[in-house]
């Protein structure tokens, strides 16, 4: 009698990816194979989907589960059986940035912003244009206080930009743009003397 190997597959290590990405796979593993095959539980497809390193670009339903299961199929050489092997990808959300509304202050106030918002990020970071002074500018509630040079300029913009999170390590950036209206003057003229 003769005996043959069966086919010993390892489809690689779970992985997380960002929307909108590919995904190469390069940790699967298999021998005494006659074939390979990838299947998916979603609605993607593989190119080069019979090789160790195929590429899976996601579908829309993938992406809405934020999950899939794709399985490596090794045919065995005969008489040997198939063997599969499953590992799971992960979708991760982008990181967003939203400076909120422009505004117009009046010359000598203060900017609070109040409105602005970020997701899936690690950390924010505002600038300004301007010569003013901006404070707290690592937060979502930065203050801005417009300088003589920015009255002069009439307008400023903040931005605020927001630095994702593995495996979307991208960043996000916003502008709020800050009209600065002069003061009103009054004059009602020099003093008079009447009879």
């Amino acid at each position: 009698l003769m005996f043959k190997e069966g086919p010993v597959t390892n489809a690689g290590a779970d992985e997380s990816i960002c929307e909108g990405s590919t995904f190469t796979v390069s940790t699967a593993t298999a021998s005494n194979y006659l074939s390979l095959d990838w299947s998916t539980s979603g609605t993607g497809s593989f190119t080069l989907g019979n090789t160790l390193t195929p590429t899976y670009t996601p579908g829309a339903a993938d992406l809405l589960t934020g999950f899939v299961t794709l399985t490596m199929t090794a045919n065995g050489n005969p008489p040997c059986a198939v063997f599969s092997d499953d590992m799971v990808l992960t979708f991760a959300e982008p990181v967003l940035a939203d400076a909120g509304a422009d505004v117009t202050v009046c010359e000598g106030q203060v900017v609070i912003v109040a409105d602005a918002s970020a997701q899936n990020y690690a950390s924010v970071n505002w600038t300004a244009s301007g010569t003013g002074l901006l404070s707290n500018p690592n937060t979502l509630t930065p203050t801005y206080t417009p300088s003589a040079g920015d009255l002069i300029a009439g307008t400023v913009n903040l931005t605020l930009t927001a630095f994702g999170t593995a495996p979307c390590n991208g960043t996000a950036s916003s502008i709020k743009v800050i009209s600065i209206t002069p003061a009103p003057q009054v004059n009602a003229g020099t003093d008079a003397t009447l009879c």
